[in-house]
């Protein structure tokens, strides 16, 4: 008797799992109808940004001609060679937007005599790791006792890992900082700079002269630079070459 109502169990349970399994089958299958019939959002198309290269097309270029480097950096700003700043800091290159009464150096590179390695090994908070023009340093975040952040650079002088350039950036100015970073270039000795000989007027929108001027800056030689010939000079536009060179090639002193 056991047994046959052991079986009888079996079976209705075997029944209510089926009959289960079934009316979860059929409610997925109408939740999927449902779904497939909800009208789509189509996503958001995200711009890219410009290319840092567009960005910084008409800026103003600075070339230190004692220790070979150069940057560009925006026209409503102004560079000032400070010279030395003490025992330990050789040279000292400050960049500030051009407002008054601005007090502390908005960025500043600086040469310093004090040895890349030894500055690195001392640093202790947590620094990451940077490449500017192949040459490959740590970059460090800090809060300042006023409780302003900065961004500090250690980079060893060209690829010889001796002296260092020290770059701070307070980071409330930190997208025209990375701006200025992407321009930040190592000149060999006796090496120049190709620049266009036309002015650059910078726009929200990408302008012809800012487009066509990176046909001079992605020169590397005279001979390149002088070969530069897009803008037409009596037209002021950029509707037929004239013959005459439109790129000036510029060697540090």
């Amino acid at each position: 008797m056991n047994q046959r109502w052991s079986l009888i169990i079996v079976s209705l349970l075997t029944i209510f799992s089926l009959a289960a399994s079934g009316w979860l089958f059929y409610q997925n299958l109408k939740l999927q109808k449902q779904i497939s019939q909800l009208p789509t959002q189509p996503s958001p198309f995200v711009s890219p940004e410009p290319s840092a290269a567009a960005e910084t097309a008409d800026w103003k270029t600075y070339i230190h001609d004692i220790y070979n480097y150069s940057f560009k950096y925006p026209l409503d700003w102004k560079v000032e060679n400070l010279g030395e700043a003490g025992p330990k800091i050789v040279d000292l290159v400050a960049l500030n937007p051009t407002i008054k009464d601005y007090g502390p150096h908005a960025i500043t590179i600086s040469f310093t005599s004090e040895n890349y390695q030894e500055l690195v090994e001392n640093v202790e908070i947590q620094a990451s790791r940077i490449i500017l023009d192949g040459v490959e340093g740590i970059k460090t975040k800090e809060t300042w006792g006023d409780g302003s952040v900065h961004t500090t650079i250690l980079l060893p002088y060209g690829k010889i890992i001796g002296n260092t350039i020290i770059i701070l950036a307070e980071m409330k100015y930190g997208e025209i900082f990375d701006q200025i970073l992407s321009t930040f270039r190592f000149i060999e000795i006796g090496k120049g700079t190709c620049e266009p000989t036309y002015e650059v007027i910078k726009t929200p929108e990408l302008s012809a002269e800012q487009a066509y001027s990176e046909k001079c800056f992605n020169k590397e030689n005279e001979n390149d630079c002088f070969k530069v010939d897009i803008y037409n000079l009596a037209n002021k536009d950029f509707s037929k070459p004239d013959g005459i060179p439109d790129c000036k090639w510029t060697i540090p002193k």
